[in-house]
C-alpha cells in the first residue's frame, strides 16, 4: 500500500495549496508574525524518481476504478429498464390470464342462468317472424 504523503499528493494541487496555506497561517499565527497568507500557488509538482512508480500505481488504479465504476452504471443503466419491462409484462400477462380464467369459470354458470331467466319470462328461443 502506498503511503499516506503519497495520496495526499496525489489528490490535486487546489487541496494540497489549502492545506499548505492552513499550516502555514498557523505556523505564523502561532509566532504573531501578523501575516496573513491569502494564496498558495503550486505551478508543478513532480515525485521524486525512486517512487514515481508507486505514484503511477496509484494513478492507474484510481483510473481503473473509476473504469469499473462506469461500466457498473452502464450496465445499470441498460439491465434495470429491461428487467422493470419484463416485470411489467409479467403483470400484464398474470392480470390477463386472471381474467380469462374467472371468465372460464364463470362462463357455465353465466350460461345456465341466461338459460334459466329466459325459461323464466316464457321465451322459448322461437322466433316470431
Amino acid at each position: 500500500m502506498a503511503p499516506p504523503w503519497i495520496w495526499r499528493s496525489l489528490k490535486g494541487r487546489a487541496a494540497i495549496a489549502f492545506e499548505v496555506r492552513d499550516r502555514l497561517q498557523q505556523y505564523l499565527d502561532d509566532y504573531a508574525t501578523g501575516i496573513r497568507v491569502s494564496t498558495i500557488n503550486i505551478d508543478e509538482s513532480k515525485p521524486p524518481a525512486q517512487v514515481q512508480g508507486a505514484f503511477d500505481d496509484v494513478i492507474k488504479a484510481r483510473e481503473d476504478e473509476e473504469r469499473v465504476k462506469n461500466e457498473a452504471q452502464s450496465y445499470a443503466n441498460g439491465i434495470v429498464p429491461e428487467a422493470r419491462g419484463r416485470a411489467q409484462q409479467m403483470e400484464v400477462n398474470a392480470y390477463r390470464d386472471q381474467v380469462i380464467a374467472r371468465a372460464d369459470l364463470a362462463s357455465p354458470a353465466l350460461w345456465a342462468a341466461d338459460r334459466v331467466s329466459k325459461g323464466a319470462r316464457g321465451h322459448t328461443g322461437a322466433s316470431l317472424h
